[in-house]
């Protein structure tokens, strides 16, 4: 949201006052909620609003901002959605949980206790993953991985998130990327992805030794 988004943030605020029959927010409640709330599209927040009210189970009690993100997002991600977006890796966050559980582990690992544990170590990062994708500060190599998929990285992180503050840039870095010799390998070494983001070329040493055998 915006600060022009402020007017009707505060009509919906009091329309929800209303409905549980409450006083109407001070000023520093309505800041708290936006202050909160702003990373989302003012839409996303009136209908996380509409949700709660419908919610049997928790709109009997009025919204906290926990409340209204929890409509927004979904609720809390479980280990099995964690790997099957890396399967999937159609989404930025499918592209940076694929990246850390690793190619071969999702193609080829067998216990599923394991990659349950690499899942919940996606799960512990997904705060600050969110803050970055909301932010566009991904790494050159995230991006990468996500152009290799045909992910836009400046497409929302997962369901519910807005898309990032800072689009034009990001999308500039984009044309950069995958236009750059190192994106290029990626494309060339398609199990390249765990890499991280070091130099993605042999050895010095490696080099010599096979310029010798041609």
């Amino acid at each position: 949201m915006n600060p022009s988004d402020k007017a009707q943030f505060k009509e919906l605020c009091d329309g929800l006052c209303e409905a549980y029959s409450k006083d109407p927010m001070s000023q520093m409640g309505l800041r708290v909620y936006f202050e909160a709330l702003k990373s989302y599209d003012l839409d996303q927040v009136i209908t996380a609003a509409s949700k709660h009210l419908a919610d049997t189970k928790h709109g009997t009690f009025f919204p906290k901002v926990a409340d209204l993100i929890r409509c927004i997002e979904g609720g809390e991600v479980t280990t099995d959605e964690v790997i099957s977006a890396a399967r999937l890796k159609n989404t930025p966050f499918g592209i940076m949980c694929r990246k850390h559980i690793g190619h071969w582990d999702l193609e080829h690992q067998t216990d599923m206790f394991y990659l349950k544990q690499r899942a919940q170590e996606c799960i512990d990062l997904l705060p600050e993953w969110k803050v970055k994708a909301i932010a566009g500060e991904y790494s050159d190599h995230d991006i990468s991985i996500m152009l290799k998929y045909g992910v836009n990285p400046t497409s929302p992180f997962r369901n519910g998130l807005p898309r990032p503050q800072n689009m034009e840039a990001l999308k500039d870095r984009c044309k950069q990327i995958e236009q750059s010799p190192r994106h290029q390998f990626l494309i060339e070494k398609p199990y390249e992805e765990t890499e991280g983001d070091k130099l993605l070329e042999a050895d010095k040493s490696v080099s010599t030794f096979l310029a010798k055998l041609d």
